[in-house]
């Protein structure tokens, strides 16, 4: 019987052991599949859609090119430095106006994409530009687009640049959100730099210190009712960017707010964000990607001839030499007013004919002088130019910290160099002894190099010519002159006194 009355009791625990397994199993945990409507909801006019999409805008002067340049992005969870809350899990704590902000989760399960991505030639989370002209810009051979606007986009407007724009795209499909609540990313911006790259690359100007390549990402995740199995699910109902670090948390406010004219925020890219009514963090600036400018510079050389004996219409040959300026790279070469006035133009013959004229000796064959130059593999240009008295030649888009030489060559003139800008308060010659180190020495006068370029230059070349008349063999002419006036009178006297005899 004792037996017997064991065996039931050791059922009953068995049998209370399974219901509580079954009460446990029964526990209701949200589903790390997120719900997906590509469809507005008709109720938040929000669509369930766990992907955003991150520009880039490149901003670059009207007288450059597109430059080969790659940019990389990382995600990371903000760390103590960024927030203020005690709890572990959050960014920072709610507040009577403002709502909890949740570290976000999982940042390396995000996938990124590049619009328009080849398959596997590209890399995950960067985007690249392929060195090309502005006016042909067009799919690279990554197949990625870019998108060319007319001025500056952004908050500081300027109608002397202008905007190559692409973007990235994040997925959040699979990081495993587990519960309602906003989660915030750190996404950081990297310059890829090889030893090919280009310098000129500036990292957000408008925004200062340690977050000009940050932004801040907050990511509204929503319960989404239930599946078929009745089970909770949750979904992305939204994405708000930041400039900067953000963190603080966005005000809880949920009134209404219908967008106007008055409460739109104009974005960096020149569009404008309709205000939602998820009411962002107060006198933090939205944001639609990254922005960088590229530095560059024109570099400007003329020709002048002086002297008796200097011949004007003579064409003299220069040789232009240019590095660090990153492969595939296109500069610009102007010969003549283009009509804009936010570029600098030159002033001279784009075709000359073979032996134009009995002076010049260096133009044996018919010329056409180059409107643009290609960067070779080493990122290298080396590059013939013939001017006349008068004429410059413009080479525009050089980016900052390039190097360059520039040499003319050898006539039977006395040469002389004047240089201006690039940050150099005063002109210098050539015929003059000086300290500055981007010079050659003053014994090579027809020649000057920089070995990195910072602003705007001009190098101006005068070739003189002069010769004297050699003195013991001088007619006097004064003397002549008075004889030849003197013998046409007495002519003159003869004749009439011919005549009244």
């Amino acid at each position: 019987m004792k037996k017997r009355k064991k065996f039931l009791a050791l059922l009953m625990v068995a049998a209370m052991v399974v219901m509580m397994l079954s009460v446990a199993s029964a526990e209701k945990k949200y589903s790390d599949v997120l719900v997906v409507d590509d469809d507005n909801d008709e109720t938040n006019g929000l669509a369930f859609e766990p992907v955003t999409v991150i520009k880039k805008n490149l901003i670059i002067e009207n007288g450059a090119n597109i430059p080969n340049v790659a940019f990389g992005f990382t995600a990371f969870v903000p760390d103590k430095k960024y927030c203020s809350s005690e709890n572990e899990r959050l960014v920072c704590d709610a507040t009577a106006d403002t709502l909890a902000v949740i570290k976000g989760i999982n940042p390396d399960a995000i996938v990124w994409k590049n619009e328009n991505q080849s398959t596997g030639s590209v890399m995950i989370g960067a985007i690249e530009y392929a060195a090309q002209s502005k006016d042909t810009a067009a799919p690279d051979e990554n197949g990625d687009y870019v998108t060319i606007t007319e001025n500056r986009a952004g908050s500081k407007e300027s109608d002397t640049q202008y905007t190559a724009t692409k973007s990235v795209s994040l997925d959040f499909s699979k990081v495993g959100f587990d519960e309602p609540g906003i989660y915030r990313y750190i996404i950081t911006e990297t310059y890829i730099k090889t030893d090919d790259s280009v310098d000129g690359i500036i990292c957000d100007p408008n925004v200062t210190g340690d977050d000009n390549c940050k932004r801040t990402l907050d990511v509204y995740v929503i319960d989404a009712g239930v599946d078929a199995e009745e089970n909770p699910v949750l979904a992305v109902q939204g994405f708000v960017l930041y400039q900067g670090i953000v963190t603080d948390g966005p005000s809880n406010d949920t009134t209404v707010t219908a967008p106007t004219v008055d409460n739109d925020t104009k974005l960096e890219d020149g569009t404008t964000a309709k205000s939602t009514n998820g009411k962002e963090v107060k006198d933090a600036a939205k944001s639609v990607g990254f922005e960088n400018e590229y530095n560059t510079h024109d570099f400007t050389f003329s020709k002048k001839v002086e002297g008796n004996q200097g011949s004007r219409d003579k064409y003299f040959e220069f040789t232009l030499e240019i590095g660090k300026l990153g492969p595939g790279t296109v500069l610009e070469v102007s010969y003549a007013d283009d009509q804009d006035d936010s570029t600098a133009d030159g002033d001279a013959d784009v075709t000359i004919s073979k032996n134009p004229n009995a002076a010049t000796t260096v133009i044996t064959e018919d010329i056409e002088q180059p409107t643009t130059l290609t960067a070779d593999s080493k990122g290298e240009i080396s590059e013939t130019f013939y001017l006349q008295h008068g004429q410059k030649i413009v080479v525009r888009g050089i980016p900052d910290r390039a190097v360059y030489n520039l040499s003319e060559n050898e006539e039977d003139y006395d040469p002389e160099i004047a240089l201006t800008g690039d940050d150099k308060d005063e002109k210098d010659t050539f015929d003059d002894d000086t300290d500055d180190e981007d010079l050659l020495d003053d014994s090579k006068v027809n020649e000057v190099e920089d070995p990195s370029l910072t602003g705007d230059v001009t190098v101006d070349f005068t070739n003189t010519r002069a010769g004297v008349i050699p003195t013991g063999v001088n007619l006097p002419v004064a003397p002549i002159v008075a004889l030849a006036v003197v013998l046409s009178l007495a002519a003159a006297f003869m004749i009439v006194k011919k005549n009244e005899d």
